[in-house]
């Protein structure tokens, strides 16, 4: 995983995002299912504006972690690209409920309003 994880991520850094994308893919082939590796993908098509897809991997990693930080953020920032903003906002306030202690509730807002 770190391999893919890290070609990716270097890749990534150089703003190469399809291939960022096509590295993490990659690596889900020996490793299907790899939260990780969905993650930094999902970032990936938020970048290219391919919300949709990245909503196909952050349903996958929120399924089995419901409060994953940055799949929930990321998934709020793919509900907004889609212009399905009522559902981000209701994610994020429920994501809010749900962890107290964690203090994103304000960025994740801050992030819906750009």
């Amino acid at each position: 995983v770190d391999d893919f994880r890290l070609r990716g991520n270097g890749l990534f850094d150089a703003s190469d995002y399809l291939g960022a994308i096509k590295e993490y893919s990659n690596g889900l082939i020996f490793h299907e299912g790899n939260s990780t590796l969905l993650c930094y993908r999902s970032e990936g098509f938020l970048k290219l504006n391919m919300y949709w897809r990245a909503l196909d991997d952050l349903k996958v990693i929120l399924e089995r972690d419901p409060n994953h930080v940055k799949a929930t953020f990321y998934l709020s920032r793919a509900l907004s690209g889609l212009k399905r903003y009522k559902q981000a906002l209701d994610l994020i306030t429920s994501f809010g409920e749900r962890n107290p202690d964690v203090k994103s509730d304000f960025i994740f807002k801050e992030e819906l309003n750009r």
